[in-house]
């Protein structure tokens, strides 16, 4: 749980839906695309309009971070 959360239920869900073989419903998946979306970088965000999927962008994101480290 993050710092400063009040409600654990809302510190969890975004991440919930970012596992492999993930329970989240329908609902917590369209949440999640909402907030990883709302997060991203303006530069982004076009780049990844057609990823529909909560863990499908996360692994993009992070791949677009470990290469531009490089």
């Amino acid at each position: 749980m993050g710092p400063g959360c009040q409600d654990p239920s809302m510190c969890q869900w975004p991440w919930k839906t970012i596992v492999y073989g993930n329970d989240a419903s329908p609902e917590e998946n369209a949440k999640a695309m909402i907030f990883l979306r709302r997060h991203i970088h303006e530069a982004l965000k076009s780049e990844y309009v057609v990823v529909d999927e909560p863990l499908v962008l996360w692994k993009a994101l992070c791949e677009n971070t470990i290469i531009r480290r490089r």
